[in-house]
């Protein structure tokens, strides 16, 4: 199953939830990395039973969305931008 973008760029999804250790080997980035874009980027990621942070196929795309805009050289504050006005996401507190 492919999740496609609204940029045109998808992420093969295989599951219907990553942890934070299986996404970020997925991605080729560090578990930090993952929770800076979700500070960053105002992106709430749900958490089990036990407070473990767990990624959906919608907010695995979005975090693949965001590798694929840093690794063509956008700076953050213009992904941020890009993502409040297709997605809606608010301001960082």
């Amino acid at each position: 199953m492919y999740m496609l973008s609204r940029r045109g760029n998808y992420m093969e999804i295989l599951k219907d939830r990553y942890t934070i250790t299986e996404l970020s080997k997925r991605l080729g980035v560090t578990d930090h990395t993952l929770r800076y874009y979700e500070k960053e980027f105002n992106i709430q990621i749900p958490k089990d039973s036990r407070g473990r942070r767990y990624y959906t196929p919608e907010t695995a795309n979005l975090m693949f969305q965001i590798k694929s805009m840093r690794n063509d050289g956008l700076e953050i504050k213009a992904i941020r931008k890009i993502l409040q006005s297709e997605y809606g996401l608010a301001e960082p507190p």
